[in-house]
């Protein structure tokens, strides 16, 4: 067999494809002929310096990846909700939160009595005009023998 048929198995080895039938003869060919033990070198080193770029090109991709998420979080997470805050601000928020319902209602309640005595005070006056604008007219009697009149106003 010449060079050209093992140089096809060097490949063929090297690829992983190679029968384990004939990687003996492709082995005593190698320690005999050292123009394809340097083909089979290359391959190795060529094969070496592949994986080890893909390697660093995948730890800078994950790099990458993971600086991307990590801003990307950070974005996310500058929200006012979305931080962890101390319980004392928590509490703190809470209470000023209580507080400010406690007044909203007292002064709610305050404001609901100040409507309800203005609609009473003019339910009264409404009546009290009722009352004037239905009433009688005065009468005026006369009296005979005197020159003094007397007027008669009906009670309310």
């Amino acid at each position: 067999m010449d060079c050209t048929n093992y140089k096809m198995m060097i490949h063929e080895f090297h690829d992983g494809i190679l029968s384990k039938e004939t990687e003996p003869m492709l082995f005593t060919h190698l320690s005999q002929c050292s123009e394809c033990c340097d083909i089979l070198k290359a391959l190795n080193t060529i094969s070496g310096i592949h994986q080890s770029e893909l390697k660093i090109l995948d730890n800078c991709i994950d790099i990458s990846v993971f600086r991307t998420i990590a801003k990307n979080r950070k974005d996310v997470s500058h929200g006012m909700f979305t931080r962890k805050v101390p319980a004392f601000y928590a509490y703190t928020l809470l209470v000023i939160l209580f507080l400010v319902v406690y007044l909203f209602n007292n002064s709610a309640a305050n404001y609901k009595t100040g409507l309800e005595n203005a609609v009473n005070e003019i339910k009264e006056l409404n009546y009290n005009t009722k009352l004037l604008l239905e009433a009688p007219p005065e009468y005026v009697v006369k009296a005979k023998y005197t020159k003094n009149e007397i007027v008669i106003t009906p009670k309310i």
